[in-house]
């Protein structure tokens, strides 16, 4: 019985909403004793799994027509009419979702029966009621499909009215269109992390040029702006004045919308957090945790190592340990693909920015050990593991025990790693190869204090300092870039 399509129809209700489907089922049947209102009953005890034994067809006969000789035939009509009464309830339920549809289907009705003062009136209350309506694609579309029946009513003379119907009409369009090829612009453009201009989309200079308009609805503007701003390199005004916007409109804008918004002003300031511009990081922090909070980032209850991995780093670089710890524990569920080596990257990220924030060597070395018990399974895994180990080794160079020579050989032990696994010459190999390098640099320089005579001058202090500086630049600089 679970296989059959009513079954599955109904196991798909959540348990809240059974009393109004069966409210729908008896409003058609008409009456309580139907039969149609009896299988309903009978199997709603089984929801949602409906994989009992005793349930099966001739059980359900039994219950539906008591004392009849079970007839198959019968029962699956019956079944059939059920399942025709649960889906108009499923159509009805839409539309009272959606009164800008039900105002369409009023008017198109009138349309065909040709009540021209009632056509008119809905229409204009059809109008009206846009007005306040949210903004975004749903609103544009209903909004054209009005304008597109009034215009075509035949029973309008007047030929004035009808070009000023026809202005309006083209108006409807012109917006919708915008819409699209703008929402359609930036939804590929933040995907492929790519910068286009405004020819890469046929039409989207039109509506480009349309959206900036003084007629052209606020989201349209505010998209417009957000392509600007996405396409247009560094602009701190336009990124405050559209994050105060976005904040302050995320509830009323359609959530496809809402999520392009996030995750386009999140890609804006991205590659900025790198080079440790404090403004930059606070303000990825701040999308990063208001996104999850509005659970605007999550999607089907999935989530990228990528993102995971964006999200912890950035919270470690504001400094937010507690709120990473907060999510690592409760976002982990979320995670289908990679989790386990995602998860000990997030671990070893954190012991990593405490230890050294809070200059706690027990937690360098906590990181030291997951590292050195991790079994390496993917090429990108191993290398960022290797390369937060010999991070670990630079930043307390000079408090260790380690030798210059101990020190310099991970690091070529590490090239050594990524040329024989073959991707020394791709993007990523060069990369890291070049952080090894200045790694190397960095290492001879922290050891020059302890043979340059200039320690001998009473310079080695200063040099020290100098050094930790170059170290901890270095550091911030290339975290999400490896």
């Amino acid at each position: 019985m679970h296989n059959t399509k009513l079954a599955r129809t109904i196991g798909a209700f959540a348990t809240d909403e059974l009393k109004a489907v069966r409210k729908a089922v008896l409003q058609k049947a008409r009456r309580r004793d139907s039969p149609v209102v009896k299988l309903w009953d009978a199997l709603v005890p089984f929801h949602p799994g409906f994989d009992d034994e005793q349930l099966d067809l001739k059980y359900l006969f039994r219950k539906a027509y008591w004392g009849e000789e079970y007839e198959p035939q019968k029962l699956r009509n019956l079944m059939t009419t059920l399942q025709q009464y649960i889906e108009q309830y499923l159509i009805d339920a839409e539309l009272q979702a959606q009164p800008q549809s039900q105002q369409f289907l009023l008017v198109q009705a009138l349309h065909r029966r040709r009540r021209t003062g009632a056509f008119e009136r809905a229409l204009n209350d059809g109008l009206k009621k846009l007005e306040s309506a949210p903004d975004g694609l749903l609103k544009l579309q209903a909004r054209l499909a009005l304008l597109h029946e009034r215009y075509f009513f035949d029973n309008i003379q007047k030929n004035e009215q009808r070009t000023e119907d026809l202005h309006q009409l083209a108006q409807a369009l012109n917006e919708m269109l915008a819409h699209q090829l703008l929402i359609y612009g930036i939804d590929r453009s933040v995907r492929r992390m790519t910068l286009p201009d405004d020819t890469t989309f046929l039409g989207l200079e039109e509506a480009l040029s349309f959206a900036a308009g003084d007629e052209a609805p606020e989201v349209l503007q505010f998209f417009h702006q957000l392509w600007k701003l996405y396409t247009g390199g560094v602009n701190d005004a336009l990124f405050l004045k559209l994050k105060a916007v976005f904040f302050a409109n995320y509830g009323s804008w359609g959530e496809f919308e809402v999520s392009l918004a996030l995750k386009t002003l999140i890609n804006y300031l991205a590659p900025l957090a790198a080079g440790n511009r404090e403004p930059y990081i606070s303000q990825l922090f701040e999308l990063f945790q208001f996104g999850y909070a509005q659970e605007l980032i999550v999607v089907d209850n999935q989530l990228t190592a990528a993102r995971f991995l964006n999200s912890v780093v950035t919270g470690l670089m504001a400094r937010k340990f507690d709120w990473v710890e907060q999510f690592i524990d409760s976002h982990a569920v979320y995670l289908l693909k990679d989790k386990a080596e995602t998860l000990t990257l997030a671990r070893v990220y954190l012991l990593y920015y405490k230890g050294w924030h809070a200059n706690a060597p027990d937690l360098l070395d906590e990181a030291l050990g997951i590292i050195s018990k991790t079994p390496y399974d993917g090429w990108f895994f191993k290398l960022r593991l290797r390369m937060l180990e010999v991070r670990i080794f630079c930043d307390t160079y000079g408090t260790r025990d380690y030798s210059v020579s101990f020190v310099l050989e991970r690091i070529a032990s590490f090239r050594r790693f990524i040329d024989r696994s073959g991707n020394g010459e791709t993007a990523a190999g060069q990369r890291y190869k070049k952080c090894l390098g200045y790694c190397r640099q960095v290492i001879k320089m922290k050891s020059l204090p302890y043979v340059d005579p200039l320690r001998k001058k009473g310079l080695a202090d200063e040099i020290k300092a100098e050094q930790q500086l170059m170290l901890q630049d270095w550091l911030l600089y290339h975290l999400d870039r490896l």
